[in-house]
């Protein structure tokens, strides 16, 4: 049996071990990959809000957030955005 798993799990073991390696022995490069995650996935949030601010309606960061993720990964977000009030028009 172990064999037969070592077998199977081999080949991708060969592959990954190396790259690995690489990544873990360069922690700059690792941490500048993290940090471009990071900044672009902000950005995506902060273009979001940019762009129903324009329509007069805000949402809270973290519904931004979850609904930004929600449509990177194909789904669509149910959160609702509320009508921003302009403090200088009267109602």
């Amino acid at each position: 049996m172990r064999s037969f798993l070592w077998a199977k799990a081999e080949p991708t073991y060969r592959q990954v071990w190396p790259r690995l390696m690489w990544i873990l022995s360069n922690p700059g490069r690792l941490a500048l990959g993290a940090a471009g995650t990071v900044l672009l996935s902000l950005s995506y949030v902060l273009s979001f809000a940019a762009s129903l601010w324009a329509f007069g309606y805000t949402l809270p960061f973290s519904v931004l957030a979850i609904t930004t993720s929600g449509l990177q990964h194909g789904r669509l977000g149910g959160a609702r955005a509320r009508r921003h009030r302009d403090p200088s028009r009267s109602l």
